[in-house]
C-alpha cells in the first residue's frame, strides 16, 4: 500500500534546512480512511471462494445433473456414469444402464470425456480421494 505525503516547496525547503522530517503517525483508522473510496471496487474484484451453505449441500444431495445428448440422457451417481434413452421428453427408466468405457474406441472415449466434463463442470469437490484415511 502506498501512502503519499504532499508538501509545498517552501515547506520542503524549511524541513531540509532544519535537517529532520516530521514523523507521520499511521493508524488503522487513518489508513482505512485513505482506502475507503476504493473498497467497493476492491470488493468487486476480489475472488471469493463460496462457502458451502446448508441449502447448497441439500441441493447437491437431492438433485442430479443430467446431460441430454442425441436422445440419450447421461448422469453421474455413486462415481458411475449412467445412460438412458429419452422417450417423449422423459427418461426411460427401463433403459437405464451403467456406461461401460472399457470397450469404447477413441471417438466414443472422447465423447464420454466431454460428457463427464460437462456433468462435473462447476463441482468444487469431485471426491477423487479413496476415502481411506490410512493412505
Amino acid at each position: 500500500m502506498a501512502v503519499f505525503y504532499f508538501l509545498n516547496r517552501d515547506k520542503i525547503a524549511s524541513i531540509q534546512s532544519k535537517g529532520h522530517m516530521p514523523k507521520i503517525f499511521l493508524s488503522q483508522a487513518y489508513i482505512y480512511n485513505l482506502i475507503k473510496p476504493a473498497l467497493p471496487i476492491m470488493e468487486l474484484l476480489a475472488d471469493r471462494e463460496s462457502k458451502p451453505t446448508q441449502s447448497s449441500v441439500h441441493e447437491a444431495k437431492k438433485f442430479t445433473t443430467v446431460l441430454v445428448l442425441e436422445d440419450v440422457a447421461y448422469w453421474i451417481k455413486d462415481n458411475k456414469v449412467y445412460s438412458a434413452s429419452i422417450l417423449e421428453d422423459k427418461i426411460d427408466g427401463e433403459s437405464t444402464s451403467v456406461v461401460d468405457t472399457m470397450g469404447m474406441d477413441e471417438v466414443e472415449l472422447n465423447k464420454m470425456i466431454f460428457i463427464i466434463d460437462k456433468l462435473t463442470e462447476g463441482a468444487n469437490n469431485d471426491r477423487s480421494d479413496s476415502g481411506n484415511k490410512e493412505f
